[in-house]
């Protein structure tokens, strides 16, 4: 979809300045510089100071030019994220969370971004406020049903990609929304491939962006909850095997696995982790 916006004269020359390796030549009187990198983006400054960027990525590049240039892009946005596929303990947790651009300051006020770059305990503080002021949808993965649907022949990306689905479909009917983002995890045509047997796929206003919850709030707002989530899965767990289970899926997540296989067997897994995961065969 085609993205314009009037800048400044410096606002221009930032552009520009940015994009020159890009630049293509124009015949019209009407435009004073444009970029082109076919079928991906072409940018376009008009002698009237008007920006337009075109493409197969424009969202993208419009959202970049606007962080180059400072320009505050404000849309009511649902934006979905998950959470857990690099963890060898727990499921799979995706959230999808709305923001209204009339709540953008509030929702930057708690100190929203990217869940990789907080705590635990700022995770959990952060989530707690952002679920009583913006309007989300968790899907849950157990990880006794992840392993199940890993067993029947579906990879990872399709699990994903049914759970962004399940929860955009349930938020987008509450919510005005001018856009759905999803974090990119795949391209555009596997994506849709994924849900080609769904009898309802969420793609109106929808792009996937690559590091999107660094990029966008709402995507950053779901990753937090997802997060949420996500730890409280992983706390439930470990209550209910008298064992704190760690995250990720390093050395010590192989420690704890020898530890549990003794005093359990190979079957507790099954409830526990993601059994097609390397650290079970070690």
């Amino acid at each position: 979809m085609p993205k314009s916006c009037k800048l400044t004269k410096e606002q221009a020359n930032l552009i520009i300045k940015h994009y020159q390796k890009y630049m293509s030549t124009s015949t019209s009187n009407y435009t004073l510089f444009s970029a082109k990198n076919k079928p991906e983006f072409t940018i376009t400054i008009y002698t009237n100071l008007t920006l337009l960027v075109q493409g197969t990525k424009s969202e993208e590049v419009y959202q970049e030019i606007c962080k180059l240039i400072g320009l505050e892009i404000e849309y009511s946005i649902i934006g979905s994220d998950e959470v857990g596929t690099g963890d060898f303990f727990g499921g799979v947790v995706v959230c999808a969370a709305f923001i209204d651009k009339k709540d953008l300051t509030k929702v930057k006020a708690l100190g929203v971004k990217d869940s990789k770059l907080l705590s635990d305990a700022q995770i959990n503080k952060i989530a707690q406020e952002l679920i009583k002021l913006i309007p989300y949808e968790v899907i849950v993965l157990s990880p006794n049903r992840y392993n199940k649907l890993i067993a029947s022949g579906n990879n990872l990306n399709k699990i994903k990609a049914l759970m962004h689905n399940h929860a955009l479909r349930l938020l987008s009917r509450k919510v005005k929304y001018d856009k759905i983002i999803v974090d990119k995890f795949a391209s555009e045509k596997n994506y849709y491939a994924y849900l080609k047997d769904e009898n309802l796929i969420i793609e109106d206003k929808v792009t996937l962006l690559e590091k999107g919850e660094s990029k966008v709030l709402s995507i950053a707002a779901a990753s937090i909850i997802a997060r949420f989530f996500f730890n409280k899965q992983i706390d439930d767990l470990s209550s209910k095997i008298n064992y704190k289970l760690p995250k990720g899926a390093g050395s010590i997540v192989d420690k704890a696995i020898k530890e549990l296989m003794l005093k359990h067997g190979d079957k507790i897994f099954n409830d526990i982790g993601k059994t097609h995961f390397k650290n079970l065969k070690k």
